[in-house]
């Protein structure tokens, strides 16, 4: 056995290599051959081992018979015997767990295994010794004070609480790792702090001074967070959870402040610049109070020369509402827009720009006719000149309508109402309610009334607005549209609806045959809807201030029914006259039932000098048909070079192609 061939004499130096470019343990041995003799008091320098090729193996072994690291180093004795290695800087073996840096000197016990093989083979190992390592200087301290700088050039790793009680700095050019708790009970001052993970405050952070603090990465907070100076944010800021600003300090945002969920401002948010907000903005106001307050609205715009301005993507048109209103039950009301294409296909505005046209060609036909020398050409220019206003009209009203182009209110209120001045301030209403009107006033019992209408209930517009405070002392009342009103008895559709005559409210229906000329007066309006069961009550649809055509109807009926009493009492005079000479006929003229065809010789002979002029350009177009052909065919190059559609009705169509449909006209004109 080796060992019976030579000893080796150990030893281990508690030392350490305090340089970044190595570390380990220093270690020394003799080798002497085992079969020497010894003379007592005589060196026994023969059994010395000089000069020896070896291989030396260490392991390092951890209290569970694990092997922490091993490395091996090709070495020989000096002329000596000697040898010196130090552990750490040989060749670490593939069985070795890592360097000999990372082993881990956590305190527990470890074993140095010490093998050797001579000459200059590795594989002859023989286990010479297997030590304990008791004490290792460098890297397991229980305490350590430190009296000066304390330099850590690589990664440390804290597993207790660090705790820094002075006011000596604390430098960390490398990482620092905590596992647990880190408290600071004095100024810890950081020049530069890079944090690339996840950084969890549980406490408050105060930043105090002002250097800047620059957050690379995530900054949770899960408690109360004190900005007691200015906070400026340069970038984009995303806040996934509650933002609270509690305090007076000033929050100023220069960058993009994205906030992805819920935002509370328990105080005011003054915005001093121009705000964009991209997304849906609800206001969850708790505010209420009188609607003449300014404080009881949530919304309010001051402090400039206008108010809102409203844009909507795209062309105007009734699909895009610039303003609904709502409540728990719905939509009930918008303002929408309208559109030029909408008045440019309306009627009237085809009609109009037509005509215009039409008169424009006309004028200039006829200057070109008197040139020529024809007929009536004089008359003709005369009506030409007069013609320039009429063109001037129908250019001025086209304008207006190009310029009230705008929105639309819509609502499902079906009435134009005004507020109206109680008679009788302590007088209740409520809406159905038919009431007598004089003098601006109103009430049910009305001695005298002008005319009687009724207590609206959801007008889509509202004029006369009383003087604050005083609406108590006025009342809703419809002036046209339609209204439900409250009517007893039986009602058809295209009835009368008058005052009751009871001065309670209610209204009764009258056919338009019953009805007599002393209840004209109390007519509120036409209903647009009948009453069900024995008619005792009902709320009825009326049709209110629209009843001029109807009223017209009733009138020429009565005026033909005059007309006819008339002509019997002009015979009754002609017998009597002839029968009793001394009688004497009455006052009463009887109408010619032809005096109301108005024959063109007539127009001609009775009318004006205005008059005789256009019969003059009537006559001049029916006797020269391309005069009047040409006009027309002018009138359709305007017409298709403005863009004007004069097909899309059967009136215009006719207007714009048909000669006799014009003649026609310009004599009713």
């Amino acid at each position: 056995m080796l060992k019976n061939t030579f000893v080796l004499i150990l030893s281990l130096l508690c030392s350490i290599h305090l340089f970044s470019q190595s570390q380990g343990i220093n270690y020394q041995a003799l080798l002497i051959d085992n079969d020497a003799k010894e003379i007592p008091g005589v060196d026994i320098e023969g059994s010395y081992m000089p000069n020896q090729q070896l291989t030396i193996r260490f392991s390092i072994i951890d209290e569970n018979g694990i092997v922490n690291y091993q490395e091996e180093h090709q070495t020989q004795t000096d002329d000596y015997g000697m040898i010196n290695l130090v552990i750490g800087e040989g060749t670490p073996t593939a069985q070795s767990a890592g360097n000999f840096e990372d082993i881990d000197w956590n305190g527990a016990a470890k074993n140095l295994l010490v093998e050797i093989s001579l000459g200059a083979t590795t594989n002859n190992f023989e286990e010479f010794s297997s030590e304990k390592l008791h004490f290792v200087p460098y890297a397991y301290h229980r305490n350590i004070t430190a009296t000066g700088t304390m330099i850590i050039d690589g990664s440390s790793t804290l597993n207790d609480t660090l705790t820094v009680a002075n006011g000596s700095p604390t430098f960390l050019t490398g990482n620092l790792a905590v596992d647990g708790s880190s408290t600071f009970n004095g100024l810890v001052t950081f020049q530069d702090i890079l944090v690339e993970d996840s950084t969890n405050l549980n406490g408050i952070l105060n930043v105090n001074n002002g250097s800047p603090t620059y957050l690379s990465g995530n900054l949770t907070v899960e408690q109360t967070s004190n900005l007691n100076g200015v906070l400026n944010v340069n970038a984009s800021s995303n806040l996934n959870g509650d933002l609270n600003v509690n305090n007076g300090s000033a929050t100023n945002l220069s960058g993009n402040l994205t906030v992805q969920q819920t935002t509370h401002l328990q105080n005011t948010l003054t915005v001093d610049a121009t705000s964009s907000l991209n997304g849906r903005v609800t206001i969850n106001a708790n505010v209420n109070g009188n609607q003449s307050s300014k404080n009881s609205y949530p919304l309010r715009i001051q402090g400039s020369n206008q108010g809102i301005a409203i844009t909507v993507d795209g062309g105007r048109n009734t699909g895009k509402n610039f303003i609904t209103f709502w409540d728990a039950n719905g939509a009930h009301g918008r303002i929408e827009g309208q559109t030029s294409s909408e008045l440019h296909n309306s009627f009237d505005y085809i009609w109009d720009q037509t005509y215009e046209s039409l008169m424009t060609a006309t004028q200039t036909a006829l200057v070109v006719a008197d040139v020529a020398g024809v007929d009536d050409g004089d008359a003709a220019v005369v009506e030409g000149v007069q013609m320039v206003a009429e063109i001037a009209h129908f250019a001025k009203r086209n304008v207006k309508r190009e310029n009230s182009i705008g929105i639309a209110f819509e609502s499902g209120g079906a009435d134009y109402a005004e507020w109206l001045e109680k008679a009788y301030p302590d007088e209740t209403f409520s809406f159905g309610d038919i009431v007598g009107v004089k003098g601006g006033k109103i009430a049910k019992n009305m001695p005298g009334a002008d005319s009687y209408m009724v207590v609206s209930k959801n007008p889509v517009v509202l004029g006369n607005m009383p003087p604050k405070g005083q609406e108590i002392n006025y009342e809703k009342v419809a002036f046209m549209g339609q209204v439900p009103v409250k009517v007893r008895g039986i009602v058809n559709i295209g009835d009368y609806i008058i005052a009751s005559g009871l001065n309670d409210g209610f209204g009764r229906a009258v056919s338009p045959e019953k009805i007599s000329i002393n209840e004209y007066v109390k007519i509120v309006g036409i209903a647009w809807s009948a009453s069900g069961g024995n008619g005792s009550y009902s709320m009825i649809n009326v049709a209110v201030g629209i009843n001029t055509g109807a009223l017209v109807s009733v009138i020429k009926s009565q005026k033909a029914e005059i007309e006819g009493l008339k002509k019997q009492l002009g015979k009754l005079d002609s017998f009597l006259s002839s029968k009793f000479p001394d009688y004497k006929p009455s006052e009463y003229k009887v109408s010619n039932e032809n005096t109301d065809k108005i024959t063109q010789t007539d127009n001609v002979t009775k009318t004006s000098k205005n008059n005789d002029s256009k019969m003059m350009i009537v006559n001049l177009l029916e006797n020269n048909p391309e005069v009047l052909n040409n006009i027309m065919k002018t009138a359709r190059e305007d017409l298709d070079k403005k863009g004007i559609n004069y097909n899309l009705f059967e009136q215009t169509k006719e207007l714009a192609n048909n000669p006799d449909y014009l003649i026609q006209l310009l004599k009713e004109k």
